[in-house]
């Protein structure tokens, strides 16, 4: 049996599918995955199916590499006039369309779900009223892509693998395949999702969350997909075990390869001749560069998200005496960072910094998002220069000041962060942290209270 869901979301149509596959000499406790999910059209459609894979499978692929959208239909139109076979197409035309196609006829909606109605049932019950916490452990998905990409798929993806495991009849499983089409074409979006050990009750607030044990429980799936290619990955961590499914002009490729993540990523690389990527690693994360603090639906701070330079991050839990939800940011890249790389061109080299405008005639213009994009970025290049901003106070040199900014502090949300993260706001710069030692911070608490401006209006000697 199969499970699909597509839908219209503002620019975009997208389509979700599970890849277990049943029926016939296939009992319900074997396991036989098949995406049913494809691009087509050049990257200008995204297909799916359910029913008869063999039947399916070719047709889809034939249709996807069809030249024209009138063709791409005749042939999925034709594929499904017998019956047990359906489709559902996405393409644009002036928006985003969406086709459903069964039984040799094909008609327009904005939303579908192809197969099983008792899970697409269970789905709809999911999705609108989340599963629970794991009692004890984290749990955490994620999901990007190299392109602008509909909320509402990430929802459904997170949905269909909740699902899995509690939908009854295990009829659908395997791991959900993700696509979506826009103004720039179809892509994958990239996703992990991870449950830990049961730990809450032997760390204290601050500690890394690790990556679970199969033993007492622990869960990580990456999916990830190709750039330039037709095609992704899919790891599980504790199996150390993983899938390439490639698309190429004469055939699909399917191959599982036993290795750790770096290995598997090493082999990966060499298959497609393409950088492959995994939401997981065996490196040792490297000196943080950003933190991102999220909050539950209380605004009380309840996991940060350390990152180094090259991207790797760690989950570290701020508070483990309360159930929560939150969408913490894994990456140090958003979606004004794509827009603003349309744009403008910025690169280093360590003694400068090259700024270039893609426009033809020379002028760009910026949205607020964009700006702190490009703020964000000078800002990185600037700190890997070798004149160093001055370390002593600039006496003489113009400052700018905020008054009376806005600001947090967070104790130790983070084991490379001992003492307190200091956050001040910018009206300009945005929010930027500072992270005092202990020492430091007890030193700043003193001076504060010793020269408080209320009841002393004197000029204090700057440290």
């Amino acid at each position: 049996m199969t499970l699909v869901v597509a839908a219209i979301e503002d620019d975009w149509c997208w389509i979700v599918a599970d890849t277990k596959i049943t029926g016939g000499t296939i009992g319900l406790r074997t396991n036989v995955d098949v995406p049913k999910v494809e691009s087509g059209l050049g990257g200008n459609a995204i297909i799916a199916f359910a029913g008869d894979p063999d039947v399916a499978q070719a047709a889809m692929l034939e249709a996807a590499h069809t030249a024209d959208l009138p063709s791409c239909i005749s042939i999925l139109r034709a594929a499904s006039a017998h019956g047990g076979t359906d489709f559902v197409l996405g393409y644009q035309d002036g928006g985003p369309r969406l086709m459903r196609i069964e039984k040799g006829g094909a008609t327009e909606v904005n939303t579908t779900h192809l197969g099983s109605a008792a899970a697409f049932e269970d789905f709809q019950r999911l999705r609108h009223s989340p599963a629970g916490a794991t009692p004890l452990a984290l749990r955490s998905f994620f999901a990007g892509a190299p392109l602008r990409h509909p909320p509402g798929l990430e929802i459904a993806t997170r949905t269909m693998i909740d699902l899995f495991p509690t939908h009854q009849s295990r009829d659908i499983g395997g791991w959900a395949v993700p696509y979506f089409l826009g103004p720039d074409g179809a892509c994958v979006l990239d996703y992990a999702y991870s449950t830990s050990d049961p730990i809450f009750d032997e760390i204290v607030p601050g500690d890394v969350v690790g990556h679970g044990s199969a033993e007492r429980g622990g869960f990580h799936l990456s999916f990830t997909g190709l750039r330039g290619k037709s095609g992704f990955l899919v790891y599980w961590l504790q199996a150390q075990s993983g899938h390439l499914h490639l698309r190429t002009d004469e055939r699909r490729l399917t191959l599982k390869v036993n290795a750790p993540p770096d290995e598997f990523k090493r082999i990966m690389s060499n298959v497609t001749r393409t950088e492959a990527q995994l939401f997981v690693s065996e490196a040792q994360q490297g000196q943080l560069t950003h933190i991102a603090i999220s909050a539950n639906e209380s605004g009380k701070p309840v996991i940060a998200v350390g990152f180094d330079e090259v991207g790797r991050f760690t989950f570290s839990v701020l508070s483990t005496s309360a159930e929560f939800r939150s969408r913490p940011r894994a990456s140090t890249k958003t979606e004004s960072d794509a827009k603003l790389a349309k744009k403008v061109s910025i690169s280093g080299n360590g003694d400068t910094v090259s700024v270039e405008l893609l426009a033809s005639d020379g002028r760009v213009n910026l949205t607020s998002a964009e700006v702190d994009s490009l703020v964000n970025r000078l800002i990185e290049l600037r700190e890997k220069m070798p004149e160093q901003v001055p370390i002593d106070f600039p006496f003489g040199a113009p400052l700018t000041v905020a008054t009376n900014p806005t600001w947090a502090t967070f104790a130790s949300p983070h084991p490379q962060i001992e003492g307190v993260l200091l956050c001040l706001r910018s009206p300009g710069f945005g929010w930027r942290g500072y992270a005092l030692p202990p020492d430091e911070a007890r030193r700043l608490g003193v001076w504060l209270t010793d020269n408080d401006t209320k009841s002393d209006k004197k000029n204090a000697a700057t440290e």
